[in-house]
């Protein structure tokens, strides 16, 4: 175990101390943080889309793809599929929270 600082405005240390026995602060706090660190790696996660390119399974991490200048491009590596592109615009719009 490890013991950390963390600060909270000042009602909400005093519901705190109101409702949660001393002895089970630290694993209320506790639960509460794997939760949310939970969910974030889910999401996380769910940014990362299996798609198939050039006959090989791969992964696409939707918040890592940028915009390629066209006149770049040395040659064509293939084509997603009508699904793989579904899958990508679901990730990013949850990595863009629309």
């Amino acid at each position: 175990m490890q013991r950390i600082l963390i600060t909270v405005p000042d009602n909400l240390a005093a519901r705190m101390k109101a409702v949660l026995p001393a002895g089970k602060r630290s694993k209320v706090i506790a639960r509460i943080l794997e939760e949310e660190i939970d969910r974030r790696e889910r999401e996380l996660y769910e940014c990362a889309i299996p798609v198939t390119c050039l006959g090989k399974s791969v992964v696409a991490v939707s918040d890592q793809i940028w915009a390629v200048d066209k006149t770049r491009m040395i040659e064509m590596a293939g084509m997603l599929t009508e699904a793989d592109i579904t899958a990508l615009d679901e990730g990013l719009r949850r990595v863009l929270v629309l």
